[in-house]
């Protein structure tokens, strides 16, 4: 029984030691793993090249981040295809050509990447070696080869645990929880680090939360006040325009030239704030979720030829011709007119307004494959300086120095971005100073009835 039990132990303890190494091998697939999603979590996209580059250095270890299909953006396996690999990135972990792999898929935006690890366990030849060492040393070697087993067992399942933690911190909020102590050594240290951060965390989350119940209240004031003061402002300013209507019609009696003059200027000078005050209520409106689409299949080409019609007036004398280049193809539009006249209304008066000479064009087509349009508003005015250019469509953003002889709310633009974003568009902008703006945005085409 003693000859059988010395027979049986360098047995044991070969297999046994094979699989320490390839359990080994398995938790640090599965540690690099974690490290690596969380890196390029944390990473901007063009850094992920060289986050993968640094991992993949060490000895023993293959990275590979692959789109569903299996096939590499970055980084390769080697002597693994292309089919292998999208097997591998469907399973979290397994055994497979003599390599050991973990697989993990992206946090979002890049969810449909899939991060491959690949390990070479680091002795498979442990095993034939421990046969040759004796009865007793293989005995004595396969206690110790288990022991070391448990051992990595419980570390590598730690460190495991605390990366799918630190993960899922790093991805969004959520409630964070400390971790037992499970020892007095370095994986113990790890988790009383662990322990303090996630306390730091919580701290500050809530510190966040407060401060943003702060700032809610704040804009909800701002949005109150600038309504109340809007709404106030807009009642007498009603008043003082239609009394300088009847006074301009003569109702009253007939005015002489320069009285009804200095009429027409308090009206022009009434519309206008009207629209200030029009506009500061839309933005408020939308703002706080208030303003409701009444979209109808809209004739794009009618709608806007009324509004360089309207806008004509609006040329002064000026050296510049308003056209309208829409065919009656164009296919009708699924929008609100209302909002969409009054976006064209303010897109064409822009124009008109920093032209002093050339033209302002509007014209659309069909966008491919054919679910959008494409509306263009053109000028040939004094363009728009490149530092510029990011900030326009901010709210309360108005041009620079140049133009202190023309400004507004700065809100029309804002608010042209907001109506076009609600209908389910876009809108961009693209100019060089003397050589014109050219204002582009989408709105979706109105669907067949069946």
């Amino acid at each position: 029984m003693g000859i059988g039990s010395g027979l049986v132990l360098p047995l044991v303890g070969a297999r046994a030691a094979d699989r320490a190494v390839e359990r080994l091998a398995e938790h640090r697939a599965q540690v690099v793993a974690e490290a690596l999603v969380s890196a390029l979590g944390s990473a901007p996209t063009r850094e992920h090249p060289r986050v993968v580059r640094e991992l993949d250095l060490r000895p023993g270890l293959e990275i590979a981040l692959t789109d569903a299909s299996g096939r590499p953006i970055e980084g390769a396996i080697h002597g693994v295809s292309h089919g292998t690999l999208r097997h591998w990135g469907a399973r979290e972990k397994g055994t497979e050509r003599g390599w050991v792999f973990a697989s993990r898929t992206l946090a979002p935006p890049r969810q449909d990447v899939v991060a491959i690890v690949a390990v070479r366990p680091a002795d498979h030849g442990a095993g034939a070696r421990l046969r040759s060492l004796g009865i007793v040393g293989l005995a004595f070697l396969a206690l110790v080869t288990l022991a070391c087993v448990l051992m990595s067992r419980e570390l590598g399942s730690g460190i495991v645990d605390l990366a799918v933690r630190i993960r899922a911190l790093t991805v969004g909020p959520g409630q964070a929880s400390e971790v037992p102590i499970t020892s007095l050594d370095e994986l113990g240290d790890l988790e009383r680090a662990f322990n303090r951060l996630t306390a730091r965390y919580r701290l500050e989350q809530a510190r966040c939360a407060e401060a943003q119940v702060v700032l809610d209240q704040v804009d909800r004031y701002k949005s109150d006040f600038l309504a109340t003061v809007s709404h106030e402002l807009r009642t007498p300013l009603n008043s003082i325009l239609g009394f300088s209507q009847v006074l301009a019609a003569g109702i009253d009696g007939k005015l002489a030239d320069a009285q009804l003059e200095d009429v027409k200027i308090i009206e022009k000078s009434g519309n206008h704030l009207l629209g200030l005050i029009s506009e500061i209520l839309d933005l408020s409106a939308m703002e706080s979720g208030r303003i409701d689409l009444h979209r109808e299949p809209t004739s794009v080409a009618g709608l806007a030829a009324e509004v360089v019609r309207s806008s004509e007036g609006l040329l002064r004398g000026k050296p510049v011709q308003l056209r309208c280049e829409i065919g009656e193809s164009c296919p009708p539009a699924d929008v609100d007119p209302m909002r969409l006249r009054q976006v064209l209304q303010n897109l064409v008066s822009n124009a008109i307004k920093f032209t002093d000479r050339g033209e302002v064009v509007v014209s659309a087509a069909a966008r491919p494959p054919g679910d959008a349009l494409e509306v263009r508003v053109r000028d040939t005015g004094t363009g728009i300086p490149s530092a510029e250019l990011r900030t326009i469509f901010e709210e309360y953003r108005q041009l620079g120095e140049t133009n202190k002889r023309r400004r507004g709310t700065g809100l029309g633009l804002a608010i042209c971005k907001r109506l076009i974003e609600l209908h389910g568009g876009a809108i961009e902008v693209t100019s060089s100073v003397g050589a014109g703006s050219n204002f582009v945005f989408t709105l979706p085409v109105a669907k067949e009835k069946a």
